[in-house]
């Protein structure tokens, strides 16, 4: 019985052997990072869980700013997040013509902070920098955060240090 290699099959020999990671390098590939969210009606009656990261994509580096300083959720900035996807999310687009209609309520949006500083810390390095370096909780101590560069879950620590 002959057994067939995957490096005289494969269209791009070159890729055989050739690790998920140093992929992401090479072609600068960027790991896809939910931002977990979520939006609910004052009366709490309906509530919807959906990813912002469409919304840190396209939002200006004040927008975020903003929101971290309402402390991820609560407030107004927040609140223009979840109107964000108002007509592009389906159910977010329904809990909002709820409360406008039926309950005459408002409504409120907040989003993980953890999930949020994972996005920039990939996608807006510089950002998630200034934010961790200006942070006097976090300055000197250890931080526990999942790992979400490793394809498997693990818990590790970073330190950060004083600048």
């Amino acid at each position: 019985m002959s057994l067939l290699r995957l490096d005289s099959i494969c269209a791009y020999p070159e890729l055989v052997g050739t690790s998920a990671e140093q992929l992401l390098q090479r072609y600068g590939a960027q790991r896809r990072v939910r931002v977990c969210a979520e939006v609910h009606d004052d009366l709490r009656q309906l509530e919807v869980q959906f990813d912002a990261a469409p919304w840190f994509a396209r939002a200006s580096e004040d927008e975020i700013r903003a929101l971290r300083g309402i402390g991820w959720g609560g407030n107004y900035e927040a609140d223009d997040v979840a109107r964000f996807f108002e007509d592009r999310h389906p159910e977010i687009g329904a809990l909002m013509l709820f409360c406008r209609t039926a309950c005459r309520v408002g409504f409120e949006c907040h989003i993980d902070e953890n999930r949020a500083m994972q996005w920039l810390r990939l996608h807006r390095p510089q950002l998630w920098a200034q934010f961790v370096r200006n942070d006097e909780d976090l300055r000197g101590w250890i931080i526990e955060t999942r790992d979400f560069e490793k394809p498997h879950p693990m818990t590790t620590a970073i330190r950060v240090m004083d600048q």
